[in-house]
Formats: structure tokens, C-alpha cells, sequence
């Protein structure tokens, strides 16, 4: 049985299901060079691509099923609650759906909750038969949070979870109040109105600068106090629209932190919007923890899957992950909603094949690879000035040649294999460099990712080294967990500490997931004695991660990179470097 879903709101993708199995799963921005696109066209033609890899025709396809977004379709708004009391109650169950444009072949076409779309794809990815699961979401469909519980095959809604958590785009609304996070439209744009993209990157942002505050336990009260406030439909109500109004908000105290900033009243000098942030921050994880207290006793498990936008908060992640309450903690790369898709074409699968979405029994480790995307796309071939030659990476020499080249601060890209689901990098659309200076940081901001001053790089480490240089709280291989870079390396790792001395590591758990980054990590360390390296995606600033060759040329020969390997081969602008 051969099973596709769509997501067609922001951040627009597609996946495809084969017997149960997660086949491939496609973002439609690695496709258009658009960062987040959105509809139904975008995700149309991450499908094609994914049925063109995978030499499937749209008349083989059993069926499609849209992961729907915010009911834009046949008015489905007022169909929500019973979509997810059948999908958590019962065997999962979709929802016909006749949209225009998105039918392949004479498959049937269906669409299924956003929210339960979020959790299949998790529970699928993280072999688990039972645990308990924390979806909360920015704007969110059907809710903008629930937890469930997965056991036995079978899923159910935990009671008293339902809207628990309204907090996703509220931690994004501070990017409205503080210049330094949010850019605005050319001045010929009516209002200036803040462009989506920024919108949407709003809360990686804040993430960042958060640490550079201090956090008063006024200012978090009057947050946590925010965070709580109102209904779904009052969450909802203020999600798009800027947040300062002159008018205070009905039911929060006049003078709540929050209600000042609405009312226009923003922080005075740059440190001052830092404890602001510092302080969201902290209450929004305080939020999340008392959430995820109530779950863990109500659903009466010890392992936890968090899946949804928030998912990302590397912050809370951490905190998440300490708790005494949560023995086993796993939230898939691709969390956000760039992971809906499989979900759609998993609880599609369920819902005709009649089996449970996930078997652990037929789970594998690769089941947890976060390469499931597309191969790099040669679309074009090697401009004028730029070199290239064949380099075996599974020779000795030519991995100490690379070793060196990074030890020397040169910036070179790493394209592999298929991409990272997901938006972090992971090692296959990667730019790598030494971690050993501080300077690194600004090096690379300056000369090819344009990015905030705030904002860290992360590093790279296998497993088997990471409690050498870091104190963690598990090895997460997806980064999206952080812990401590310990006291004694955190000169010689300078580029990859952040300010308050932590880092968002990625941690391979053995050479098996990749093979290449595996042998490079031990080269390094072979002639540095760290073996750590900076890890940051391949793209410009702005952009999705690179999937296309012209792409990856160009940003060789625009920017500051030095050079880049793609599987087998290396391209570069210096004769010096490797010819």
C-alpha cells in the first residue's frame, strides 16, 4: 500500500508511506529556493519530486491526505473536535476532502488534524510502544496544544490537556517588540507590515539572545501570568495582527509586563529588552514544565514525545529533558510542520490498511535517520573559476588533508547523500569549520551567513566524546537539546559557546549514521586534539538549505566558503587548497 500526504500551509511538503515505511519526505523549499513556501502548488511539486525518486505514478497511489491547516478547506473549522476525538479515541480515522488541485491520478483524497498529523509522524519515528505525547503548536488548527497517550496501539487524549498550552505564538510575538529581531517591509509596503518569513524565524532568534539578559522573577511572574491568559479563542484572535496597541488587554492586570508592551510602553536601552527576553524565556519554559508534570501523572508513562512548532525551543527542550518525571525524551528533527506530511500519509496508511500507526516491532534504527529528503539536484554544472576533483574521503590522506584545511580556518561545506528533514543541519547540507577560535563565529557571519551577532553556531561531536567536552543531559542527534560546554574547553571551543556557556550539540551516536562526518571528527582531533567541529546549515542567510548544485556553486563563488565536498568530489575557488 503506497499512501502520500501534503502539507500546504507554511513551510509546504510532502512524504510518502510505503507498507507503513516512511519512504522519502520532501520540503517544498529546498525545491523553490523560497524560504517557508507555502500552497498548494509548492506542495504539489514536493510531491512530484518525491514520486519521480521514488519511480512511483500518481495512479499508484492508494490515496493522498492533506494535514490540514487552520481549516482552510471546505470550512472544516467546526469539524476539528470530531476529526480528534475519532483519531484518539478510536482507530484513526480521516475525512473526505475535495480540493482543486491536489489530486493525484484517481487516488482519494482526504484530510486529517493537524495536530494528530504532528503526533503519528513522531510516534512513528520514535519506535516507542508507549509513551506519552506533548503536541503544542504557534497557531495550531484543531487546538493549540493537547498531550495524548500512546499505548497498546492505540492513542487517546488525555483529559484535561486539550488547550493547556497556548503559548507557541506568544513566545514569537517579542520579535514585534524589539528592533534587533524583527525586519520590516521596503518603505513603499503599506504599513511596513513585517514580512512572513521574519515572522516565522522570529523564535530562533529570540532563542539566541535570550542569554545575553538576566531574568527578574517580577518580570517572569507577570509572563508565566501572559502565557495562561485567556481562552483558545483569544490565543487565536491575536495571532497575526502586531501586538502593541494602545489599548490594555481584557482580563490581564493594566500593569502586567505584558500589557505594558502591548500598550507601547517597550524597554529602554538594548540590556533592559534582553532581561525582557531573558524573562519570556524563562516563563515560558516554567509554563511547559507544569504542562508536562501534569502529563507524565495523568497518562501515567515515563517516556515523552514533544512534537509541534514548539518543539524547537531548544531552551525548554533542556529543561524537559532534566525532569525526573521524563525517563526517556525524543522529539523528531523535523518536529515543526515540516513533518505533517508523513504524518497525513501514516494515519492515511492506518486508517485503510486497518494496522496501528507505528509497530515497534518492525522499527529499526534507521527509522530514526534524519536523512529522509531529497538527493542534491544537479541542475547545473561547475562555473567558470571554480575547480573540482575527485577526493575519496575513505582515504586516510585525503581526510587529513581536510582535517588540516579546517585546523588552517578554512570554511568548507559538507552535501551528501540525502537531506536533513528538518531545518537543522545535521551533517549532510552542512558548512563546517573549526571551533578552536572565537573569531570563527564572526568569520563565517560576516562572510557568508549574514546573520545576528547573537546568534551561536553549534558543534558536532560522536557520542562516544561528547561528556568529554560537554555536560549534557542526553546525546541527541537531531540538536535540539543543549547542555554545558564544560569550564575547562570552553576557551578552546570559543566558537561553538554560546555566552552563557552552553551549546546546542549534536551528538552522532555512532559511525553508522554518518560515515563521513564520523572519520572527519576523528581527523580533526588527530591534529588538533578536539574532536569537536562547528556545524552550521549550507545556505545563505535567508535561505532554505541548499538542494540544488547551482545553488551550492553560487554560494561558493559569492561568499566567503572556501570550498565544498559533494559526494566524492570537492569544488573550490583556490588553487592553494586542494589542487
Amino acid at each position: 500500500m503506497i499512501t502520500a500526504g501534503l502539507h500546504v500551509g507554511h513551510d509546504a511538503n510532502a512524504a510518502i508511506v510505503i507498507d507503513g515505511r516512511l519512504a522519502i519526505c520532501v520540503e517544498a523549499e529546498r525545491i523553490s529556493g523560497v524560504k517557508h513556501v507555502p500552497g498548494k502548488n509548492a506542495a504539489v511539486a514536493a510531491l512530484t519530486a518525491a514520486l519521480n525518486v521514488l519511480g512511483i505514478r500518481p495512479e499508484q497511489l492508494d490515496g493522498v491526505c492533506v494535514a490540514d491547516e487552520a481549516g482552510i478547506f471546505m470550512g472544516l473549522e467546526a469539524k476539528h473536535g470530531e476529526a480528534l476525538t475519532r483519531l484518539t479515541h478510536n482507530s484513526p480515522h480521516v475525512m473526505l476532502l475535495d480540493a482543486e488541485g491536489l489530486g493525484q491520478g484517481n487516488a482519494p483524497l482526504y484530510v486529517c488534524c493537524h495536530g494528530m498529523a504532528h503526533a503519528a509522524s513522531a510516534i512513528r519515528m520514535s519506535g516507542y510502544s508507549d509513551a506519552a505525547i506533548l503536541y503544542y503548536d504557534g497557531y495550531g488548527s484543531c487546538s493549540a496544544g493537547f498531550g495524548l497517550n500512546w499505548r497498546g496501539g492505540a492513542l487517546t487524549l488525555v483529559e484535561g490537556t486539550m488547550n493547556r498550552l497556548m503559548v507557541g505564538h506568544r513566545y514569537s510575538q517579542f520579535g514585534y517588540f524589539f528592533d534587533g529581531i524583527k525586519k520590516r517591509m521596503p518603505s513603499g509596503d503599506e504599513e511596513g507590515r513585517i514580512v512572513i518569513a521574519d515572522i516565522l524565524d522570529f523564535a530562533g532568534k529570540i532563542m539566541g539572545a535570550h542569554a545575553y539578559g538576566v531574568a527578574a522573577e517580577s518580570d517572569v511572574g507577570d509572563l508565566m501570568e501572559w502565557f495562561s491568559h485567556g481562552d483558545v479563542d483569544v490565543y487565536h484572535a491575536a495571532f497575526m495582527p502586531p501586538p502593541i496597541n494602545r489599548d490594555p488587554l481584557p482580563g490581564l492586570r493594566p500593569d502586567n509586563l505584558y500589557n505594558r508592551l502591548h500598550m507601547g510602553c517597550l524597554p529602554e536601552g538594548e540590556q533592559r529588552s534582553l532581561d525582557v527576553l531573558a524573562a519570556m524565556q524563562e516563563a515560558f519554559s516554567r509554563v511547559v514544565m507544569a504542562a508536562v508534570d501534569d502529563l507524565m501523572s495523568r497518562s501515567g508513562q515515563e517516556r515523552l514525545i514533544v512534537t509541534g512548532g514548539c518543539g524547537l525551543n531548544i531552551v525548554t527542550n533542556e529543561r524537559i529533558a532534566r525532569m525526573p518525571q521524563v525517563r526517556e525524551l525524543f522529539i523528531p528533527p523535523n518536529c515543526d510542520d515540516r513533518g505533517i506530511s508523513a504524518g497525513a500519509a501514516i494515519l492515511l496508511h492506518a486508517a485503510l490498511s486497518g494496522q496501528p500507526m507505528a509497530d515497534p516491532a518492525t522499527w529499526t534504527p534507521e527509522s530514526r535517520s534524519p536523512y529522509q529528503g531529497l538527493s542534491m539536484v544537479a541542475d547545473a554544472p561547475a562555473p567558470q573559476g571554480i575547480h573540482g576533483a575527485d577526493l575519496d574521503l575513505s582515504d586516510a590522506d585525503n581526510l587529513g588533508r581536510f582535517a588540516r584545511a579546517l585546523l588552517d580556518e578554512r570554511i568548507i561545506g559538507l552535501l551528501q547523500g540525502r537531506s536533513e528533514i528538518g531545518p537543522r543541519a545535521l551533517g549532510h547540507r552542512s558548512i563546517l569549520a573549526s571551533p578552536l577560535r572565537g573569531e570563527m563565529k564572526d568569520i563565517i557571519n560576516r562572510k557568508i551567513k549574514q546573520r545576528e551577532w547573537w546568534r551561536p553556531f553549534a558543534p558536532v561531536v560522536r557520542s562516544m566524546d561528547a561528556d568529554r567536552y560537554f555536560n549534557l543531559s542526553r546525546h541527541d542527534p537531531y540538536m535540539l537539546t543543549g547542555g554545558e560546554v564544560r569550564p575547562e574547553y570552553r576557551d578552546r571551543l570559543a566558537a561553538i559557546t554560546h555566552v552563557d556557556g552552553t551549546a546546542r550539540v549534536q551528538c552522532l551516536p555512532d559511525r553508522d549514521a554518518n560515515p563521513v562526518l564520523w572519520d572527519l571528527l576523528g581527523a580533526f582531533e588527530a591534529v588538533s586534539g578536539i574532536g569537536v567541529l562547528l556545524n552550521t546549515s549550507f545556505n545563505a542567510g535567508g535561505k532554505p538549505l541548499v538542494n540544488l548544485t547551482s545553488d551550492a556553486f553560487a554560494l561558493l563563488r559569492d561568499t566567503g566558503l572556501d570550498s565544498f565536498w559533494m559526494d566524492g568530489r570537492a569544488y573550490w575557488k583556490s588553487d592553494s587548497l586542494w589542487g
